[in-house]
């Protein structure tokens, strides 16, 4: 459990910052990184209340996303690029 309560409380940051972050290593697809960037935000909002009920009662919900596009898009970029900047796998 503490490691989740670290992590949950190192990723209290809002949509628009996580997209600024974004911008300063992607260029382009500016509606999908604000999209990841705000599911990103709610899917640990909801885990930072989740954990203050307790986690032992009520399994965390799972959001998924699901990106489509062409080859070279950016799309494998833009989950990479997520989860550098969040320190998670």
């Amino acid at each position: 459990m503490t490691d989740l309560r670290e992590l949950l409380s190192r990723l209290d940051v809002k949509p628009l910052e996580l997209k600024r972050a974004l911008d300063d290593t992607l260029e382009g697809q500016d509606q999908a990184k604000l999209v990841v960037a705000t599911a990103l935000c709610n899917h640990y909002s909801r885990l930072r209340a989740e954990q203050e009920v307790s986690l032992t009662t009520r399994r965390p919900t799972k959001d998924n996303v699901l990106l489509i596009g062409p080859s070279g898009t950016g799309k494998t970029s833009i989950g990479e690029g997520v989860a550098r900047l969040l320190g998670v796998p």
